[in-house]
């Protein structure tokens, strides 16, 4: 059970352009079991975690050779 590319994005696009959208928030489908429907808050699946995000900025910065010499969290 997965979305197509065209559905799938949806929630991202509206994560990452809709002034209604929450900064920091998770953005999943808002149906049945978080699988179909339009995007809403969603729950946080369990690998993400503040580790797991972490590694995921270093090993970017590494393959993408882009480093930001500070990170800023606004509102924290």
């Amino acid at each position: 059970m997965w979305r197509q590319v065209d559905t799938g994005v949806v929630p991202a696009l509206y994560a990452a352009t809709s002034p209604e959208a929450e900064g920091g928030a998770y953005y999943g489908p808002a149906g049945f079991g978080e699988l179909t429907g339009g995007p809403a808050p969603a729950r946080l699946p369990r690998a993400a975690t503040a580790e797991t995000a972490r590694h995921l900025w270093e090993v970017s910065a590494e393959l993408s050779g882009v480093h930001y010499d500070a990170v800023s969290h606004p509102g924290r």
